[in-house]
Formats: C-alpha cells, structure tokens, sequence
C-alpha cells in the first residue's frame, strides 16, 4: 500500500519540468543546493482501503532524495533504489525503471510523458492540473504564489485510487542530511536489481 508514494513523488517532480513559467520556479526552489526538507502527510485510497502517515522527505537534487514514513526509509540516487523497514531491519535494494513516474520522478529532466491541462494563479496559490497519458494517471500540484513551495499533490490513478500529499513546511536542508548519514542496521538483503 505504500508504493503509490513512489508514483506520486515522480509525478510530482515530473511536473515541475512539464513548462518554463511556474514549474521552473518549483524545481529550483526544491533543488538548490544544499536542498529541502519537507513535512507531509500523505493518504491514499485503493480499492476501498484508506491509508495514512505522517513523513518527510529530503530533496537533494533531481535524482537524489530520501523520503521517511513510518518506519521505512527509501533513499534514491539516480536510479539506484534503497528501502529500509526499520521494524525489520530489511534493506531491499531496487532500481527505478526508465519513465517510472512518482512524486519524486516529477523532479527528472523527462516530462515526456506528462501534460499540463491547466494552470492557474489566485488568492496566493497556483494550481496546475496534469495528465499522465500511459499511466492513465491525472492530478495536480499546489503551490505558494511567492516561494513556489509545494502546498498539495494529488494523484488520482485509476478510478478507485487517490493519492494526496499536504506538505506542511519547506525547510532548507542543514548538515548533516539524513541523506548523507543513510547508514541502516541491516539483517536482511533483498537485491531485486537486474
């Protein structure tokens, strides 16, 4: 149930590369060095099921971020996945599949397959709706007229799955990044890379 994150986030930073004028301004604010953090709660619908946490994320760059919710921890670097269960202490080590599309995917330089339906500005917010044609997979994105932080993602997958993210605070990332001291303690290797 937890894998829609991995939908939204690239869907989400895909976004942000669609057009030049309001998603410029988002990806640069998520991505200048040294990055941000951001405080969220996600839910989701499937099929009837309603699931809900509390997270955050680091944004390192376009290809490099790790999320936290719960008690995992998935750090990504290019294409190389790492999702740690700290319950567990499972790391299962995965790669990202060309055009993956998920909240973080939305920050790649390749929006080839996402079309902004609409975009507009009012009372602060600027909302900007999409489409992801192979995917069937439609959405949009909230942001801060002025800092252009991201307010709320939604993703809607299909006709029985919704995906929301509400960020609640942008902050710039201070040293150390979870990302840099990813080290888990680990009893279990699961490889699924090819």
């Amino acid at each position: 149930m937890h894998k829609p994150f991995a939908i939204l986030l690239p869907v989400f930073l895909q976004v942000l590369h669609a057009q030049p004028n309001f998603l410029d301004s988002l990806r640069h604010v998520l991505t200048t060095p040294p990055g941000v953090q951001l405080e969220f709660e996600i839910q989701q619908i499937m099929q009837g099921d309603a699931w809900s946490a509390n997270g955050t994320i680091e944004i390192i760059s376009a290809d490099k971020y790790l999320a936290e919710i719960g008690d995992q921890q998935i750090k990504v670097e290019g294409t190389f996945v790492q999702t740690w269960n700290k319950a567990s202490s499972q790391l299962i080590k995965d790669t990202l599949y060309q055009g993956n599309v998920n909240i973080v995917s939305l920050l790649n330089q390749h929006a080839d397959n996402l079309k902004i339906l609409n975009q507009h500005s009012a009372k602060g917010e600027i909302k900007i709706s999409f489409s992801v044609p192979d995917m069937d997979a439609t959405g949009s994105i909230q942001m801060h007229k002025t800092t252009f932080h991201p307010q709320k993602v939604i993703l809607f997958n299909g006709p029985e799955a919704k995906t929301e993210m509400n960020v609640f605070k942008v902050n710039r990332i201070s040293k150390p990044s979870k990302f840099d001291s990813f080290a888990p303690i680990v009893k279990d290797v699961i490889d699924l890379r090819e």
